[in-house]
């Protein structure tokens, strides 16, 4: 239990700022896919977790270790928080354009507030979409097929209004 919780037990409800609940997901293995002008996910790597109060604000932080074999030069895939069950993007998102010089897996980090105004089960991923419509393939936690490299993690935090 966390301490803002601890406290609602007793009748004393929690400051803002304070957090109420934590929850992640990891993804250990190597993820890739071929890329194309719809929004897709990363496999395996999604956050449920259900809102205590309309007010709640939930963080949102993903650290993604990837890149993208881009078939032309300044190939562009971008990275997105997403919420599923609105269909909607939280936070901005960022681009990779790894193959331009160098064959890296970057880590990607992505920070986002959203305010879901519910108590409904919200649901979060990480969305990739190319934006430069020259193709190619994503890969997650490896450098261009090889073995996995890094950890990918995703973690919503809820915290109180």
């Amino acid at each position: 239990m966390t301490r803002a919780k601890d406290m609602s037990d007793f009748g004393v409800a929690a400051s803002a700022g304070a957090i109420l609940q934590v929850k992640n997901a990891h993804l250990d293995t190597a993820f890739s896919d071929a890329v194309s002008t719809s929004l897709q996910y990363i496999t395996g790597l999604s956050v449920d977790i259900t809102p205590t109060s309309t007010s709640s604000k939930f963080l949102l932080i993903a650290n993604i270790w990837g890149g993208n074999n881009a078939t032309a030069s300044h190939n562009y895939l971008n990275l997105r928080l997403q919420e599923i069950n609105t269909a909607r993007q939280v936070g901005s998102y960022v681009q990779t354009n790894t193959k331009d010089p160098y064959g890296y897996a970057l880590c990607h980090v992505m920070t986002a507030i959203d305010e879901p105004n519910t108590t409904s089960e919200c649901n979060y991923k990480v969305g990739y979409i190319d934006t430069s419509v020259s193709g190619g393939t994503i890969y997650i936690n490896q450098i261009y097929g090889g073995a996995p490299v890094a950890r990918s993690e995703l973690i919503v935090m809820e915290i109180v209004q």
